[in-house]
């Protein structure tokens, strides 16, 4: 899919999955939220649906549609931000469109984000190596007590 539109954001059947960096993208949304959307037609938004898209900088934002404008060539949504009760000034084109959020998990977005960090692998090795080592020590623990109880 990346190879044949290597512009969009591959889906899995028909969602997509984002992890929100900045908190001026909707009220809805916090820093470090997990957001599931779904790919659907430009015809199927709606005044009040929240959507990813592609801004002018190639980058995915998520926002709340104002306006709908169809035009010929193309629809154009008009967009707001959290906080601001006037419209974005850029349009944003239909074919920028990634989807329509339907899901929001809270802090799983940051949780994905640390797990990706060496820091954390370094814990999380260094527990697992600890943890074996705890094993490895009662194991060799029961069978000295083992072997006493067999000699008597």
């Amino acid at each position: 899919q990346e190879i044949a539109v290597p512009d969009k954001i591959p889906s899995i059947f028909g969602y997509k999955f984002f992890i929100v960096l900045d908190t001026f993208m909707t009220n809805e949304l916090k820093y470090g939220d997990f957001v599931v959307t779904k790919d659907v037609t430009v015809e199927e938004y709606q005044v009040g649906d929240t959507m990813a898209f592609r801004n002018r900088a190639n980058m995915v934002t998520i926002h709340e549609i104002r306006e709908i404008i169809k035009k010929e060539e193309d629809t154009v949504f008009i967009m707001r931000t959290a906080n601001l009760e006037k419209n974005d000034t850029k349009e944003v084109y239909g074919l920028w469109a990634e989807g329509k959020m339907v899901h929001v998990i809270p802090v799983l977005g940051l949780i994905i984000l640390y797990i990706q960090t060496p820091f954390i692998w370094f814990f999380v090795i260094a527990f697992i190596m600890g943890i074996g080592c705890i094993a490895y020590s009662i194991a060799r623990y029961l069978d000295a007590q083992e072997k006493k109880s067999i000699r008597y």
